[in-house]
């Protein structure tokens, strides 16, 4: 996934309906109801109407934590491939290790 791609969907669950969501059973169908009324209604023959409704219920919490765990791990594959670009450039010598650890490089280049 690409950063474009990832902006999209931060912007697309910035513009939602601020949960928290809460599923209401109804007659025959199941709804998602959030703070300005019913959200939306799970309709149909289906046996996991309950569980859908619950899917997208919850999704007003949980796709803002998924797009901050794509980040803070792109993050870091960035920062591993800094640090392998640095351990590229050090003089090489098997004897010796290198001469930085990626966690002394990495609180460098956080707190430089």
């Amino acid at each position: 996934m690409n950063k474009d791609e990832l902006q999209a969907i931060k912007e697309r669950a910035g513009k939602a309906t601020p949960g928290p969501y809460t599923v209401v059973k109804l007659a025959w169908d199941y709804a998602i109801h959030c703070s300005d009324g019913f959200l939306a209604t799970i309709e149909g023959q289906d046996s996991n109407q309950k569980e859908q409704a619950e899917f997208f219920a919850n999704s007003i919490t949980d796709i803002p934590s998924l797009i901050a765990e794509v980040e803070r791990l792109q993050a870091m594959v960035d920062a591993v491939n800094k640090y392998a670009f640095y351990v590229a450039q050090q003089p090489w010598d098997w004897n010796k290790p290198i001469a930085m650890s990626f966690d002394e490089w990495y609180a460098e280049q956080v707190q430089p």
